[in-house]
């Protein structure tokens, strides 16, 4: 009889064992809410995102030991990039009920804030705007994707200025349907 302890995920050659017990805390004081992405720092430390305010951002240590929490604001916390500028460390967070994106230090300051992109006439309101997710380039553009609104993929320059957008919603084959994730492929072919 296989136990859960004992099971293996995994595909194309990497596999993985779950640890029972890895990050296990005390819910009274740190609960998670809809867990919906995760991301390791360049120091190989784990950021959780959830939506639930009494700790929105959870930072494990690789043993699974809680190392910090912060965040209160970010109601509908869905979506968690991270990128490198010039060796500083940027999160992205997309907020689905606060209708923005948001982009912080590791430590939780907010940088700069993405609201509804009303001049490009696409929105009448800003909670049309509901994004689920960015990618940043190594030029430090970013892509955010407005997955549970319009299905706009919008782009932004690394100084937060709208650059362009395609997508939306509609019957043609260039339309979208649920643009719910994105990621950059910073592969070259050889």
């Amino acid at each position: 009889m296989m136990h859960l302890r004992d099971t293996i995920y995994g595909h194309n050659g990497l596999f993985y064992k779950q640890q029972l017990g890895w990050g296990v805390l005390d819910s009274r004081k740190n609960p998670v809410n809809d867990c919906h992405e995760m991301v390791f720092d360049s120091s190989g430390r784990l950021y959780v995102l959830t939506n639930e305010t009494a700790n929105n951002v959870l930072i494990y240590h690789q043993s699974g030991d809680l190392l910090g929490c912060w965040g209160h604001e970010f109601t509908g916390g869905h979506g968690l990039s991270i990128a490198d500028e010039g060796g500083t460390e940027f999160l992205f967070i997309t907020d689905t009920k606060l209708h923005k994106v948001f982009k912080t230090l590791l430590s939780g300051e907010i940088v700069m804030t993405i609201d509804c992109p009303m001049e490009t006439g696409l929105y009448k309101r800003e909670g049309e705007f509901i994004p689920t997710e960015t990618a940043i380039t190594q030029d430090g553009d970013f892509y955010v994707v407005d997955g549970y609104g319009k299905q706009y993929v919008l782009h932004y320059g690394h100084d937060g200025r709208l650059k362009g957008w395609f997508g939306g919603r509609g019957p043609e084959v260039w339309h979208l349907d649920n643009a719910h994730g994105i990621c950059v492929d910073n592969r070259s072919e050889v």
